[in-house]
């Protein structure tokens, strides 16, 4: 009697075949992951700045002082403004002796896992003599002018549509309304448009 033999399992080929696809696609897909990576990087940290922003002008409401949102390389109540600093600063200023009380901050390193990747924080459409410092009156208005804040990622180069980086602005009116958006965005009626 003649029995067939049921082949079981894969020939070479068709194991180096499929190793080639599985190459090829990770070959294809590890830049895309990378940018996808870095442009999340971007938008946690203007969540951050948003969010100390915020914590900023409703802490001004609550206690009925100025409160400053200061941008810094130090940390601490008594951190120097720096307008390049890439932590921040939320601090009261009491009355006299004016020595500031530490509400909240956050340094550059967190949310990027301890690398040493920096996300580069400009300070754009800022009037004269900006310091690197928004105080927060108490009715949550800025005491000086509009304020923007750009937050982009030299990793990845230019913002888009120059380069792959999806920049982020955090605005802060005259009024103290806080927002954020995306300077690409060109459709006034995109909810993501500046």
């Amino acid at each position: 009697m003649l029995s067939r033999r049921n082949p079981s399992g894969f020939t070479l080929i068709e194991v180096l075949v499929g190793i080639t696809l599985v190459a090829l696609l990770m070959a294809l897909g590890v830049p895309a992951m990378s940018t996808f990576i870095q442009n999340n990087k971007i938008k946690s940290a203007a969540s951050d700045y948003y969010a100390g922003l915020q914590a900023a002008r409703a802490e001004a409401i609550r206690s009925n002082l100025p409160v400053e949102f200061v941008l810094t390389a130090a940390t601490g109540a008594g951190a120097a403004p720096s307008i390049t600093g890439r932590n921040w600063v939320v601090r009261a200023i009491p009355p006299l002796p004016a020595v500031p009380v530490l509400i909240d901050q956050k340094t550059g390193l967190d949310g990027e896992g301890g690398t040493t990747q920096a996300i580069a924080v400009n300070v754009s459409v800022a009037p004269a003599g900006f310091d690197g410092r928004i105080t927060f009156n108490s009715f949550g208005a800025p005491t000086a002018n509009p304020y923007s804040i750009d937050v982009t990622n030299p990793a990845l180069g230019a913002c888009f549509p120059g380069g792959p980086a999806r920049c982020k602005r955090i605005n802060v009116s005259a009024g103290g309304q806080i927002t954020a958006c995306d300077p690409q965005v060109a459709l006034a009626s995109d909810s993501r448009a500046c």
